[in-house]
C-alpha cells in the first residue's frame, strides 16, 4: 500500500507577458483537464503564449527548448515524470515551476528533491497529494475549489485513478474523446461549455425547485439547451457504436463496444439494430478486469454466455467479468 502524502507550497504567479509550458499526459483526462485549467487561467491573466507538452506513460521527460528563464513559467500537472534530473535542470535555470500531482511516483521524486536541496527551492510551487486528482489540485490552486466545471471531464474510463466521478455522462464523453484522439484542451472546453455544463446546471437547479410551476419555468428556460444536449448524447452513443469490435469467448462470438456500464442497455440495443444481430455487449475496462454487459433478443443468449464465464442475470440481460490475465484482448478483433 502506498504511503499517504500531502505537500503544499504556494506562491502567486504573475502570467503577464510570460511564455508558459504545461507538461501533461496525452492519454489521461485528469491531466488534460488540469492542462486546460492552466491554459485558461494563464491566458486570462495576460500570458504571451501557452504551449501544452504532452507525453505518454513511462516516457515522461521534462525537456524545454532554449528559453529566457525570466519570461518562462513551467507547469507539471498530473504528469508522473521519472527523472528528477529533468526537474533540477529547469529549476537551476531560475525558471518558475509549479508541480501538481497525485501519483505515488511524485512522492518518491519529492523525497529525492528534498535529499538534494534540504529545503524547497524558492522558484518551486508545489501541490502533491494523493487525496485529490491532478485536476482538483490545479483547480484548488487557481480558484480555491476542487469542483471547477472542467473537472466534470477529468476522469477517463480507464485512468486507473481512484477519483472516479459520479456522473456516467462524464465517462461517456471522456471515452468518446479519448477513442477519437480529441484529447486536446479546445475539444474538452467545447464539449464542457456547449453540452455538459448546461446539463449539470439544469440538474442542480432542478433539485432546488420546490413547486411544479418553478419546474415548468426552469424547463421552459432550458428547453433549447436540453434538446441540444439530448441530440449530442445520442450522437455520442452512435459514435461509440461505430467503434464496434467482434469478441469471441469460447464458442460464442458477438458484437461489442467499449463504454461505461450506465449505457449498456441503450448501446446493446443500438448494436443489435444496426448490425442485425441477436446478442451484443458493452465492455467496461477496469484496472484488473473487463466487465461484459450482455443483451439479447428474446432468446436467452445473454445469460447463457454470461453463465459460462461465472456471470449471472436475466435471460436477455446479464453480465460477467473476465480477468485481464485471461489476455482478453487476444479475443477481440
Amino acid at each position: 500500500m502506498s504511503e499517504h502524502f500531502d505537500f503544499f507550497s504556494y506562491n502567486t504567479i504573475d502570467f503577464t507577458n510570460k511564455d508558459v509550458y504545461v507538461f501533461s499526459h496525452v492519454d489521461c483526462f485528469d491531466g488534460t483537464v488540469a492542462a486546460y485549467l492552466v491554459e485558461d487561467y494563464a491566458k486570462q491573466d495576460g500570458a504571451k503564449s501557452v504551449q501544452i507538452v504532452y507525453g505518454g506513460y513511462n516516457k515522461e521527460r521534462l525537456v524545454l527548448p532554449a528559453v529566457n528563464p525570466v519570461d518562462t513559467i513551467v507547469f507539471i500537472v498530473d504528469y508522473s515524470f521519472n527523472d528528477i534530473v529533468d526537474l533540477v535542470t529547469i529549476l537551476e535555470q531560475g525558471i518558475t515551476v509549479a508541480w501538481f500531482d497525485h501519483h505515488p511516483a511524485s512522492h518518491a521524486l519529492y523525497k529525492q528533491l528534498m535529499t538534494l536541496y534540504g529545503t524547497l527551492p524558492d522558484n518551486l510551487i508545489l501541490a502533491l497529494s494523493d487525496s485529490e486528482s491532478g485536476a482538483m489540485l490545479t483547480a484548488d490552486y487557481f480558484y480555491g475549489v476542487t469542483v471547477h466545471p472542467s473537472i466534470l471531464l477529468a476522469t477517463f474510463i480507464d485512468d486507473h485513478d481512484r477519483h472516479i466521478h459520479q456522473y456516467p455522462d462524464t465517462k461517456l464523453v471522456c471515452r468518446l474523446l479519448g477513442m477519437y484522439g480529441l484529447n486536446d484542451t479546445n475539444s474538452v472546453a467545447k464539449v464542457m461549455n456547449d453540452y455538459i455544463r448546461p446539463y449539470y446546471i439544469y440538474q442542480r437547479e432542478l433539485n432546488q425547485q420546490q413547486t411544479k410551476e418553478q419546474i415548468r419555468l426552469l424547463n421552459e428556460k432550458m428547453e433549447a439547451k436540453l434538446l441540444d444536449y439530448d441530440l449530442f448524447r445520442k450522437q455520442t452513443l452512435s459514435l461509440l457504436a461505430d467503434s464496434v469490435v467482434s469478441v469471441t469467448l469460447g464458442t460464442d462470438t458477438f458484437h461489442a463496444c467499449f463504454a461505461p456500464r450506465a449505457y449498456r442497455g441503450e448501446l446493446c440495443l443500438l448494436l443489435m439494430e444496426r448490425f442485425g444481430v441477436d446478442v451484443a455487449a458493452v465492455l467496461t475496462i477496469t484496472s484488473k478486469e473487463v466487465v461484459i454487459s450482455l443483451r439479447s433478443q428474446d432468446n436467452g443468449k445473454a445469460r447463457e454466455i454470461a453463465m459460462k464465464w461465472g456471470g449471472e442475470g436475466h435471460p436477455n440481460a446479464a453480465g460477467c467479468k473476465v480477468s485481464l490475465m485471461y489476455t482478453f484482448f487476444n479475443h477481440v478483433q
